[in-house]
C-alpha cells in the first residue's frame, strides 16, 4: 500500500500568512510609537543647553535636518555632558553604527550616546577649529 502524505489545507497556509502580516504591522507600529516617544531637545551649537534627567538612562545625541537631505556626520562638533552639582564631565560615546530616522520632514542621524544619572545636566557643545561651515545650518538634539 502506498502511503499518503498529510498536508495542511490551504486555509491553514492563509491563516499563517495573515498572522505574519499582522505581526509585522504590530511591530512596525510599536517601532514608530517608540521613536515618537523620544523627547528630543534642541542643543545650541556652540553653547550650553540645560536638561533635567528624571531617571538614569542612556541619552541619544542626533544631528537633524529639515530641508529634505540626510545630515552628514562631522567631527567638527564636540558634545559633552556636565553635572554642575559634582563638576563631572562625561564625553559623548560615538556609536559604532549610525541610527537613521525620518519623521515627517525631519531626517536625523545618531552621533552618539551617554548614560546619565538623575539630576540637572548641561549639554556643552563646542565647534572645533577645523569645523566645516555646514555645521551652522544643522540642528543637534538630545533625548532619552
Amino acid at each position: 500500500m502506498g502511503s499518503t502524505r498529510l498536508t495542511p489545507s490551504r486555509t491553514w497556509y492563509m491563516l499563517v500568512g495573515i498572522l505574519i502580516v499582522l505581526a509585522a504591522a504590530v511591530a512596525a507600529g510599536a517601532l514608530i510609537a517608540s521613536i515618537r516617544q523620544i523627547d528630543f531637545r534642541p542643543v545650541t551649537v556652540p553653547g550650553e543647553t540645560d536638561i533635567n534627567v528624571l531617571a538614569q538612562g542612556t541619552w541619544l545625541v542626533c544631528i537633524e535636518s529639515t530641508n529634505g537631505t540626510t545630515p552628514v556626520l562631522d567631527d567638527g562638533v564636540q558634545i559633552e555632558f556636565l553635572n554642575p552639582a559634582t563638576g563631572t564631565t562625561l564625553p559623548m560615546r560615538e556609536r559604532s553604527f549610525p541610527l537613521t530616522y525620518r519623521l515627517g520632514g525631519t531626517r536625523g542621524v545618531s552621533m552618539g550616546d551617554v548614560t546619565l544619572l538623575p539630576g540637572r545636566w548641561v549639554v556643552v557643545s563646542t565647534l572645533l577649529e577645523d569645523a566645516s561651515a555646514r555645521q551652522a545650518g544643522v540642528d543637534f538634539v538630545v533625548g532619552p
